[in-house]
């Protein structure tokens, strides 16, 4: 896989209300447009965050832009991220290059930082602010030292300490009540004071000595208030400012910071923030206090009037239907909640061959919740889908899954495990001839296909068969990071050339007399945070990483796998000759079929009793290697 120099240069536009981001590609031969372009995802990462494919794949040369970084202008080819990026995030940026003959993954571009666009966020307003704390009148006044009563118990708790009171005479204020308190003093939870006033309140007595109620009137402690942040383990991070005290509440305005990934946002002010400020309820000396709920009415779609929730770590934007429950540990979205696409693009048109889109579509229709929660350690609960539905993966490129129904679990903002049910899965895959093409570090592609020494040979994709299971149990298993497993079958298909269940250049493959051939469907996780042991991006190592098979038959390779023991072949080099007791560890994808095949010694004689009347062939062993249909060199 060819590492090519970063995008030329990445923009924000649009503005704050509609952003989009730009990326700019240099080719250096790209102005001659006879020369084939690869086909590029785009792929966008928040600081610590998931890599999410943020385009179709599609060709690179979509629309041909001019960037000028100081040096004067450069021509480019440009790819634009209309999927929802926040301007008040910083973005790391990839994209791989895909073959344009079979959609194998070439290399990609070099990661690329852009800067916010505006800055970091303020929090989102969930209610008006506290009202400023009432004003002393303006008269003259004493400074007395308390006697009966020098201390005021406020609600849950809370204690001021008198240390003065005002006494005035004859005051022309209107504002001044002469049946009311005023004075100064410290406010205590019993381990912290903060200096604070009261004015015009009354208190009644409690039987305590030198103890009074407060029974009257509303005390502010200004801002910054009590100023004092507090992170408990499996809470939110919460700093509490302005506090006030009427008989019977202590309410407070509280600012949560909620993971990074999750951000509330506010229609009515085209903001978004991970940060949320209100005035909380019932606070307690302990810095302890009460939910608030906004109310919501769920409407499904990016126009949402009301607050909402971004994830974005998923492709989701999430609407509660009857409103959002603010409190220490968590943010409940109360009643149903129902997703909605944030990828903002629109996905290529059934085709057949099919054209590759994302490996997270199946998340694009609407999910719907209950009891869905955000925690400090992000998003979690579980969603379904009862609306058919069908898309076409990016890695490997090009399945296309049809769906019934859906369930995606989530914990921590990491899809864990799910269900897509009633599937049938479908690819085409080149039975003859191998796609040679590459992509050089400038990023300049060279298509090609394999030629023998006097010019011949098979055009990839000439011939293609089609493999459609409908899945054993009609289930295809979501794994960690959006993975997908299932067990399938291959079958024989139409084609003249692809009746038997796998089929290419001259082989053709079954188990035993049942028409049909076992497999494992594994698509590859793409919402990864990890790089892997090379230096590539995530989503790079993505379209090569292998998993171990759960069956025990050694790895799963991104694509239908065929590792088998005992199984059977024809073999086009002898002739009506079927093999016995092949080892095979294959995987097919749109460009053919790749990896191990072994004919065991237990063929020999089978071999030679065929071969007799011609010459004496003893099989010791017979290993081959395949990529895209076209045997290489061992590597062992």
């Amino acid at each position: 896989m060819t590492a090519i120099r970063a995008p030329w240069a990445a923009e924000w536009v649009g503005g704050l209300a509609n952003p989009s981001v730009r990326l700019h590609f240099v080719n250096h031969r790209q102005d001659n447009t006879g020369l084939p372009e690869p086909w590029v995802a785009l792929f966008r990462q928040r600081a610590e965050g998931n890599w999410l494919q943020v385009t179709a794949v599609q060709p690179l040369n979509q629309t041909l832009g001019n960037f000028d970084l100081g040096s004067g202008p450069q021509n480019t080819w440009v790819l634009t991220d209309n999927a929802d990026p926040d301007p008040s995030a910083d973005y790391t940026y990839t994209a791989l290059a895909f073959s344009p003959t079979s959609f194998e993954v070439l290399g990609y571009w070099e990661p690329i930082t852009l800067k916010s666009a505006g800055g970091a966020a303020g929090p989102i307003s969930l209610t008006p602010r506290l009202a400023l704390p009432p004003r002393f009148p303006n008269c003259p006044f004493t400074q007395e030292a308390p006697k009966e009563v020098d201390r005021i118990q406020l609600h849950n708790g809370w204690l001021i300490k008198i240390e003065t009171l005002r006494q005035t005479n004859g005051c022309q204020d209107p504002a001044w009540n002469p049946n009311g308190l005023y004075g100064s003093g410290l406010l205590t939870n019993g381990s912290d004071a903060w200096p604070i006033d009261f004015v015009n309140i009354t208190v009644t007595p409690t039987g305590q000595a030198g103890l009074a109620q407060q029974s009257g009137g509303r005390i502010v402690l200004d801002s910054p208030g009590l100023n004092r942040t507090v992170s408990t383990p499996g809470n939110f991070t919460a700093h509490l400012g302005r506090i006030e005290f009427l008989p019977g509440q202590a309410n407070a305005e509280i600012t949560l910071s909620l993971p990074a990934n999750l951000k509330v946002v506010d229609p009515s002010r085209v903001e978004r923030s991970n940060q949320v400020l209100g005035v909380f309820p019932n606070v307690s000396p302990t810095f302890a206090f009460d939910a608030i709920e906004i109310a919501s009415r769920g409407q499904c779609d990016n126009a949402d009037p009301d607050l909402h929730l971004i994830d974005e770590d998923l492709p989701w934007r999430l609407h509660a239907s009857k409103g959002l429950q603010f409190r220490a540990t968590s943010v409940e979205l109360v009643g149903t909640t129902c997703t909605s696409d944030r990828l903002g693009y629109t996905p290529p048109a059934p085709t057949s061959p099919a054209t590759p889109d994302n490996n997270l579509a199946y998340l694009r229709p609407r999910h719907h919740g209950e009891g869905i929660a955000v925690t400090a350690q992000g998003l979690r609960g579980e969603f379904t889908n009862d609306t058919a539905f069908q898309y076409s993966t990016s890695l490997p490129a090009a399945f296309t899954v049809a769906v019934k129904t859906a369930q995606v679990a989530v914990e921590n903002s990491q899809i864990m495990r799910g269900q897509l049910r009633a599937a049938t899965v479908a690819v085409d895959y080149f039975r003859d001839g191998s796609d040679l093409s590459y992509i050089r570090p400038d990023g300049i592609l060279r298509v090609g296909h394999f030629r023998d020494a006097n010019g011949n040979g098979v055009i990839p994709g000439t011939v293609r068969c089609q493999w459609t299971d409908v899945l054993q149990d009609g289930t295809l298993t979501i794994g960690a990071g959006g993975q997908v497993l299932a067990n399938a079958r291959m079958t024989g298909s139409q084609v003249p050339s692809c009746l038997l269940p796998l089929n290419w250049s001259g082989f053709g493959i079954f188990e035993g007399s049942n028409p049909t051939l076992a497999g494992t469907l594994y698509l590859a996780a793409v919402t990864s945070t990890a790089r892997g042991s090379t230096s590539a991006p995530a989503p790079a190592e993505t379209a090569w990483r292998q998993q171990p098979d759960p069956k025990g038959n050694g790895d799963l390779d991104p694509g239908l796998n065929i590792n088998l023991r005992a199984a059977d072949a024809d073999f086009v080099c002898y002739p009506h000759l079927r093999f016995r007791d092949l080892d095979l560890d294959l995987y097919v994808r749109r460009g053919g079929v790749s990896e191990n095949l072994i004919i065991n010694p237990g063929n020999a004689e089978t071999i030679a009793s065929r071969l007799a009347v011609l010459y004496d062939e003893q099989l010791q062993k017979y290993n081959v290697v395949f990529v895209d249909n076209m045997i290489v060199p061992d590597p062992a």
